[in-house]
């Protein structure tokens, strides 16, 4: 039972687990929000407060100094609104030495508000922009990250008294500062930047102050949630669950049904039934002994007279598959010996080949099994032809021959007498058996009959014709012999004339 109980807390701790990593996970992108919120709050509020000492200054201090001082005069320590702000956030930097509040500029009078690389940087940048006022974010100053707010302070009317050109600028500013520092700017310049950085480290130091605190809460959350279900596994589940294995261990060393003890049921949920179940169990146990040894009895006299049946049927068997090996040693003993070409087509693809057929055709064995029967084919015309008559014959009559030509792997064509047969005569899907008969001599000794034949009738017709011109000439030859030497035998009497008597 500890085993259930450990798998189930582990499976649940594991979900747990997964949940809190996920918690976790949200936790530190909420907090890392958080912080990156509160710092940016901050920011904005020291911003704020030297802007507001700015404006106050601008707008209260210094025209009450003009009046009781007059036009001319100028005290930086009350009337400067950069001076002012620097001050009273340099009492605020005692308690704060890690943030950076100051007016950064690229022509300071004061060289503590010189501007460093990356804050040049950002001056142009507002220079560029015009309509750009204020820039937040991740910047180093003196090589040390901070998260910095960066206010551009721009160049107005009021304010080129003492910015605009030196020999407008009050006495008192030039006797303080100079004719250099602070001078020549135009309206719309970025005379300077309001800053206020806080350091990274001390961003982080807040972010993780606050996560460990989380995760600490979450851990221990996690951990009184496990413990709560091992006790709830354990009272509820466990306990009843090795209750009932212990009995049923006890039980089952019994032999006889009937003295197999019921299980106290206790409560009404899944694990009450199981033991309801072995209750029901038990008296089925009860009825099925009772009735055991004559069903026994019946069973055997059945499976008596079954295993005398079985013994014949395992002989008749026996028999029966002899005579088939016998049999099957037979076919193939014919498949191999027979002189003809035989072989089986499924779909017309070679399945089975006998040594004659690859010596008829010059193929190998491992030539033609799994290839189609087109390839001993002259032409696909004729393939085609003969699968369409076979077939036809088949569906007719259950067999089918005709005479083809087949095409060996030497190029030669020769005549075949093809028969085919399928081997289930209502499915041809399992394949058609086929006989193949090489009868091209016997093609050839009927053509040369033929021609023979032919060639004595044409002698008997010439000899005839000769017989015919013979008879013919030599009637001609008869007539034409007198004709011819009856004028030789005048032109000898006209030349030489025979002696005639005149006495008689």
């Amino acid at each position: 039972m500890r085993n259930i109980a450990t798998k189930l807390l582990l499976s649940i701790g594991f979900v747990g687990v997964m949940y809190s990593c996920f918690l976790l996970y949200e936790t530190y992108t909420l907090t890392q929000v958080r912080v990156n919120e509160v710092v940016e709050q901050e920011a904005r509020m020291a911003l704020q407060f030297n802007l507001s000492i700015r404006n106050y200054v601008a707008s209260n201090i210094r025209p009450m100094m003009y009046k009781l001082v007059g036009e001319e005069e100028f005290i930086p320590e009350a009337m400067s609104t950069s001076y002012v702000s620097r001050a009273i956030f340099e009492d605020v930097r005692k308690a704060f030495p890690e943030f950076i509040i100051k007016f950064s500029s690229d022509n300071p009078r004061n060289p503590v508000n010189l501007a460093g690389p990356e804050e040049l940087d950002l001056i142009k940048k507002f220079n560029r922009n015009p309509d750009m006022q204020k820039w937040q974010g991740n910047i180093n100053i003196d090589g040390k990250p901070y998260f910095a707010l960066f206010s551009a302070r721009r160049m107005r009317e009021a304010c080129l008294n003492c910015h605009g050109e030196p020999q407008n600028a009050p006495k008192a500013i030039l006797d303080k500062y100079g004719n250099v520092a602070g001078f020549h700017r135009t309206l719309g310049d970025v005379v300077g930047l309001d800053t206020i950085a806080i350091p990274a480290n001390r961003i982080s130091e807040m972010f993780m102050d606050e996560f460990k605190i989380k995760t600490s809460v979450a851990g221990l959350a996690l951990a009184l949630f496990l413990f709560s279900i091992m006790l709830i596994i354990k009272n509820i589940l466990t306990t009843r669950l090795t209750h009932i294995a212990n009995h049923l261990k006890n039980e089952a060393n019994k032999t006889d049904p009937n003295l197999l003890e019921p299980l106290v049921v206790r409560g009404k949920d899944e694990i009450s039934e199981i033991a309801m179940g072995f209750n029901v169990l038990r008296d089925k146990l009860k009825e099925m002994y009772a009735s055991l040894e004559s069903q026994v009895s019946e069973r055997t006299a059945e499976l008596k007279a079954k295993n005398a049946e079985f013994g014949k049927e395992i002989i008749f068997r026996t028999k029966t598959q002899e005579l088939l090996k016998q049999r099957e040693a037979t076919m193939s003993a014919v498949f191999r010996a027979a002189p003809t070409g035989i072989g089986v087509v499924v779909d017309r693809v070679f399945t089975q080949v006998n040594k004659k057929l690859c010596l008829m055709v010059g193929y190998t064995e491992k030539e033609l099994l799994g290839k189609s029967s087109i390839l001993i084919y002259p032409s696909l015309e004729e393939y085609e032809r003969v699968g369409k008559e076979k077939y036809k014959q088949i569906d007719e009559s259950g067999t089918g021959t005709i005479e083809t030509l087949w095409k060996k792997k030497s190029g030669e064509i020769i005549n075949i007498l093809l028969s085919s047969s399928p081997i289930d005569q209502e499915d041809y899907s399992g394949g058609v058996t086929f006989t193949a008969l090489d009868i091209t001599s016997q093609k050839i000794a009927a053509k040369d009959k033929k021609y023979l034949q032919e060639r004595l009738a044409r002698s008997q017709k010439m000899e005839a014709l000769g017989l015919l011109a013979g008879g013919v000439a030599h009637d001609l030859n008869n007539v034409l012999s007198g004709i011819v030497s009856y004028p030789d035998y005048s032109r000898r009497q006209v030349l030489n004339p025979p002696f005639i008597s005149l006495s008689n």
